[in-house]
Parts: structure tokens; C-alpha cells; sequence
């Protein structure tokens, strides 16, 4: 009998067999809580930097059950604050530091994957953003003209129509860009393969296995507790019902179809776009698709209310309503393709601080680091947020750059029921301001109120 499976990356894995429980007392140098990507990356960045560490992965359900398992499958040096604003508070050399790393750590990745990166199903086929607007194209060259003035590697490279089709044959793209700093994976098998390669190096994965924070260093579950020299909190969207993060990140949903192969004809059309080719257009209320190798079209977007109370799983009748919808946008863009058919969908929801950065905390006196807030982009930033946290964890040297940028203080979410007004008021805000295409002067007024509320 297969394990539960909310997403059809968990499925396609086909696993049977549960690890072990919590059951009992554990000791650790190390104890990680959530069985994600940032999890497991800090785990393999614990032994790497103190070979023979003992290292426990607690996990509450299963390996990849949060976003590790739901997301669009995009490993990118992309950043949810605009470079513009890292330059602002860090200056232009730390924005260019931040875009480097990013950039290595892709390589790295494949690198650390080596003979398995087919299994994981990877391809650096890179993102193709298509502007089908004229507003949205100002707005491409007015991103890739500050990535260029900042100096930051790779920029986004300006293509015109026809340049746009020659990758994918978006419907009414009058432009674009492309970022090469863009992978696309299958991050369920990433997910199990990070797991494997732990417990290969002696480290513990347990499933079923949900704790709450005690005193200084110290685990407590259903079936025992765990004692640690330090304790890694890793668990993202799913923090906020921890009380001492609840205000730390908002959970906000995130929907995605997949599409059942497309035929030959229907690839014909499109431009036979890459396997592995990442895309998405220039909207503000966010879309983005893989193109898979076996032809399928895997596809997401945002635009579920938030739950009061940071609840991290929303109503069938939304779940149903965001398909409709991602469906319908989905035809829209491909519709050289002709009628493409849907065969599964799933939900989930990704971390957001109140001001977009990520964060990885140092508490010495608590001996706990907390690692989240990706908003979305944290298939390959997770890694980094990893680095960071063990070492921490561990003491070796920090990476200076990372330290300070993602160990910025804290801006926590306005207590309910403002935080469920102002994010839910965002999004509406962000709706209407698609909404406005072609009225550009009501346009940037409501993008002023979106990101005096949102604060981006």
C-alpha cells in the first residue's frame, strides 16, 4: 500500500514503506525538525563540516510532505526581494555577493548530484518570463537594466517576439526575457535521494515523528523526546503553529495542475521547447510552469485567500476554484497547443516574512536556529539557508555574506486580525493591479498601496 501522497511528485515516488518513528529517548549534537530540503541540506552541511556527527531528521509526517514535495520544481538563483532593494539596505556589493552565491550554488547542486541528477530529473534549461503587454515589458527591461547596472552575474538576457517563440510559443508575447540561472527537478525524488545519501552517512530520518520545542536544546514528542548540543527549526510554512514563530511567516497557498503528456503535435506547435524549460509571464500575481520531459506541463500559481490564524491548508471549494482558474490561464498562454487535458492538482502552502527575506536565526542561549521564509523560491536556496544554519550549528566559519543578509532582525506579521486583513487586502490589490493593464498612472497607484501593505 503506497504512503499518502499530496502531490503528484509524492505519488510518482511509489514508496510503501514508512521510516521509523520517535520512540523513546534520543541524544544528538544535532537534531533537525522537518523532513524537507532545508532540513536535509543542513543535515548534509552538519556532516560536512564535523564528520561523525550524530544527526536526527524529525519529520512529522513524511520526507517532502510540506513545499519540499507540492512546488513547481524550479532550482534558481532567483531572490523574492528585488535586487533594487538588496542594493538599498546592503548596498550594490552585497546584492552583487548574494547573486553570485546563488549562482555557484546551482552549479553546486549538480555538481553534489552527479551520477544522479537524471534519476532527479534535472535540467538547467533556464526560464523564459514572457511579457504580453506593453506595460509588462517596460517593466522586463527595467529589471534586467538594474540587474546590468548593478553588475550581477548573469542578467537576464532582453529578447524581442520572436525570440520568445524560438524557446515556447507563449500566446501574445510581444517579449521577454531569459534567465540561464534556472534549473527545473522532480523535488520529491531530490527530497528522497538528499534522505537516502543521510542515512548512508549515518545520519537518523524519522517519519511520523511530530515535536514541539521544550527547554534549551530539548525535543518533545508523542513517542519520546529528544535531547541536542543544538536544535534546527526547518520546517517553514508549518513554523507558524510553533508559538515562538508564529508571527515569523505568514503561509500563503500555492495551487498546481499537471497536464497529461502532451503529443508530439502539440510540442510541434509550441516550438519543441526544451525538456526542463521553466516559464512564466510578467503579472504581478505570480505563475510559473516546468516542461517535462515525459511532455508534460506542470503548472502553479498563487491567489488562495489566507487563513486566519496562519491556517497551512485551505477549503476543497478553493482548491477547486484556484484549478479552474490555473487551467484556464494555462490554455491562455499555450493556446498553439489546442485543448490540453489536466490530470491531477494539489495545494500546498510556501513561508513569507513580513518583509520577503528569507531567514536563518542564531538563539545561543536557546541553542536553536530557525531556517525559512523562502516565499516560494527555496528549491535551490535551501541549500544555502543549510550552509548557513550548520554552521551555526556547528560553529565552523559563517559565509559573511549570507550571514548578514539573511540574519537580518525579525519583522513579525501584525497580530490577527490585521494580518489576516492586510494579506488578504494584497492580494486583492494585486489582482487589481493586473486588472489595470493599460491605465499605467492607476496602475502604479495601486502597486504604491500593494507594497506599502504586502512591504515589497
Amino acid at each position: 500500500m503506497s504512503l499518502p501522497a499530496p502531490s503528484l511528485w509524492l505519488r510518482e515516488l511509489g514508496r510503501d514503506r514508512w521510516r521509523p518513528q520517535l520512540d523513546g529517548s534520543l541524544e544528538a549534537d544535532v537534531a533537525i525538525v522537518g523532513g524537507g530540503l532545508s532540513g536535509l541540506w543542513t543535515a548534509h552541511a552538519v556532516l560536512d563540516a564535523r564528520p561523525g556527527a550524530s544527526v536526527v531528521v524529525l519529520e512529522a509526517e513524511r520526507v517532502g510532505w510540506g513545499a519540499s514535495g507540492r512546488n513547481g520544481g524550479w532550482a534558481s538563483a532567483l531572490f523574492p526581494v528585488s535586487w533594487g532593494t538588496v542594493a538599498r539596505s546592503f548596498g550594490p556589493e552585497g546584492a552583487r555577493a548574494l547573486r553570485t552565491r546563488l549562482v555557484e550554488n546551482l552549479d553546486e547542486i549538480e555538481a553534489a548530484l552527479g551520477d544522479d541528477a537524471a534519476d532527479v530529473e534535472w535540467h538547467r534549461a533556464g526560464t523564459v518570463v514572457a511579457a504580453r503587454s506593453e506595460e509588462q515589458w517596460r517593466q522586463l527591461v527595467a529589471d534586467v537594466r538594474e540587474e546590468q547596472a548593478l553588475g550581477l552575474r548573469d542578467p537576464g538576457v532582453l529578447l524581442d517576439a520572436r525570440g520568445v517563440r524560438a524557446r515556447l510559443a507563449i500566446d501574445g508575447a510581444v517579449g521577454g526575457v531569459f534567465e540561464p540561472v534556472c534549473a527545473s527537478v522532480h523535488p520529491a525524488k531530490l527530497v528522497e535521494l538528499l534522505a537516502r545519501r543521510l542515512e548512508q552517512r549515518g545520519g537518523l530520518v524519522l517519519e511520523r515523528s511530530r515535536v514541539h520545542s521544550g527547554a534549551p536544546g530539548v525535543l518533545v514528542g508523542v513517542g519520546g523526546r529528544v535531547r541536542a548540543s543544538q536544535v534546527v527549526w526547518a520546517t517553514e510554512s508549518y513554523s507558524a503553529a510553533e508559538p515562538r514563530w508564529h508571527r515569523a511567516l505568514a503561509p500563503v497557498a500555492s495551487q498546481i495542475i499537471a497536464t497529461a503528456p502532451l503529443s508530439a503535435a502539440q510540442r510541434e506547435r509550441l516550438g519543441n521547447p526544451e525538456a526542463g524549460l521553466t516559464f512564466s509571464d510578467g503579472r504581478r500575481l505570480v505563475i510559473y510552469g516546468q516542461l517535462r520531459a515525459d511532455g508534460r506541463v506542470i503548472f502553479g500559481g498563487r491567489g488562495a485567500p489566507y487563513r486566519f490564524g496562519s491556517g497551512v491548508e485551505f477549503a476543497t471549494e478553493v482548491g477547486a476554484r484556484m484549478r479552474l482558474g490555473l487551467a484556464a490561464t494555462l490554455a491562455e498562454l499555450l493556446r498553439e497547443a489546442g485543448p490540453i487535458e489536466i490530470e491531477a492538482s494539489w495545494g500546498g502552502t510556501i513561508g513569507v516574512s513580513r518583509d520577503w527575506y528569507p531567514r536563518v536565526l542564531h538563539d545561543p542561549s536557546e541553542r536553536i536556529v530557525f531556517v525559512g521564509g523562502y516565499a516560494g523560491d527555496g528549491v535551490a536556496m535551501t541549500r544555502l539557508a543549510g550552509q548557513l544554519a550548520a554552521a551555526y550549528a556547528t560553529g565552523v566559519r559563517l559565509d559573511p555574506d549570507l550571514a548578514v543578509i539573511l540574519g537580518r532582525p525579525v519583522r513579525r506579521w501584525e497580530p490577527e486580525p490585521m494580518r489576516w486583513l492586510g494579506v488578504n487586502v494584497g492580494l486583492g490589490l494585486t489582482r487589481l493591479g493586473d486588472a489595470l493593464e493599460g491605465r499605467p498612472h492607476a496602475q502604479r497607484a495601486v502597486d504604491v498601496l500593494r507594497g506599502a501593505v504586502l512591504g515589497r
